[in-house]
């Protein structure tokens, strides 16, 4: 029995070495004059978050009840950037492994509208709404401005009519060993639609923008969120139910076998003591 609880702890330490920590976590707040943010995590990378331009963001209540921000208001609009003469980005890339995660809605009908930008590699790509009655979020390929094409433009694209317009969901972008994932969850955690592509577009992750020069029209997010690691499909359900500045699950979530082995480790440890 002491051998097998050994084991157990020595497991449970392993997995724990596997951790995936938050390391931007932008919430965005009411403030004087308009929405600001703040950056929530406790183990911030290695890059600067600044705000550009100037004018206010608009505001809206979130998918967690707290203030959201539409994504370039006025001509202001947040980026996070690499470090001067960094060689690693961000802190994170597509070999080892992460996760761009944050709360979304679209609210008008104008098609093929942009709400973020970020740069993988050195390629600059796009996130945008697709609409109709119901809406497709897709990754795109910058070009240099004006409408988005299709075909191999396109990196990934979840199911078109699988959203609908004016309703929040918490959209993911996991990178992994050459492939991309891309998610949307609805406020419950419900996974609503997934795609995963082989990517052509590997390397650090260079930036993260709430600017491109596309169309922009009333698309809002919140709880921005950049992880130093993949996040399973129940770790991203997990996140989604959560308010960003005031929870902690989001600064460290554990790999699905180190909530296990734990269990299994303090299981055993009760044993133990009822022996004796």
């Amino acid at each position: 029995m002491k051998k097998t609880l050994i084991a157990l702890f020595v497991l449970a330490g392993a997995a724990v070495a596997n951790d995936v920590t938050l390391l931007y976590g932008m919430d965005f707040r009411l403030g004087a004059g308009g929405v600001v943010y703040e950056n929530v995590a406790d183990n911030p990378g290695t890059g600067t978050i600044s705000t550009q331009g100037s004018g206010y963001h608009n505001y809206v209540t979130g998918m967690d009840g707290s203030t959201a921000s539409d994504v370039r208001g006025g001509g202001y609009y947040y980026q996070i950037n690499s470090a001067e003469n960094s060689t690693t980005g961000l802190g994170v890339n597509t070999t080892d492994g992460f996760t761009l995660t944050f709360n979304a809605n679209f609210i008008t009908n104008d098609d093929w509208t942009s709400f973020m930008q970020f740069n993988i590699g050195g390629q600059d790509l796009v996130f945008h709404w697709g609409t109709s009655n119901t809406t497709s979020v897709n990754v795109f390929t910058k070009g240099d401005g004006g409408a988005v094409g299709t075909g191999t433009d396109e990196v990934a694209k979840l199911s078109a009519g699988s959203l609908a317009k004016e309703t929040w969901y918490n959209i993911a972008l996991v990178a992994k060993n050459g492939s991309l994932t891309l998610s949307a969850f609805d406020s419950t955690g419900t996974l609503i639609s997934t795609d995963t592509v082989t990517s052509a577009y590997t390397g650090n992750l260079n930036s993260v923008s709430g600017y491109t020069d596309y169309k922009f029209t009333k698309s809002y997010i919140d709880n921005l969120a950049i992880y130093d690691g993949a996040l399973t499909t129940e770790q991203l359900a997990t996140v989604t139910k959560y308010e960003m500045a005031n929870q902690t699950v989001m600064q460290t979530v554990p790999e699905p076998a180190t909530a296990t082995l734990s269990l299994l480790a303090l299981a055993g440890l009760a044993i133990r003591r009822r022996r004796k």
